[in-house]
């Protein structure tokens, strides 16, 4: 993995810190990146409550491209109307 220069700081803290508690640093990664995956693996499950009023959705511009699954599997994408397809 590379490693800017700027970040090797983070990264010995880091490792200290793993030191200190008792796990390895490559346990904590890989366990990172599997819980990552694990909610990713769909899409993004965030969307920002900020793009919700009463109304709808009041910035539909910001999660243009949204998809979400479905209960049946299937992936649906966000449309301009705010409804999924």
């Amino acid at each position: 993995m590379y490693v800017p220069e700027n970040f090797e700081a983070t990264l010995k803290e880091f490792g200290e810190i793993c030191e200190r508690e008792g796990e390895p640093m490559a346990e904590k990664v890989r366990d990172f990146i599997l819980k990552y995956v694990d909610r990713h693996r769909h899409g993004n499950p965030q969307t920002l409550i900020e793009t919700f009023d009463k109304n709808g959705w009041k910035h539909k511009d910001r999660i243009k491209g949204r998809f979400i699954k479905c209960d049946d599997g299937s992936m649906a994408e966000l449309q301009e109307d705010g409804s999924y397809r």
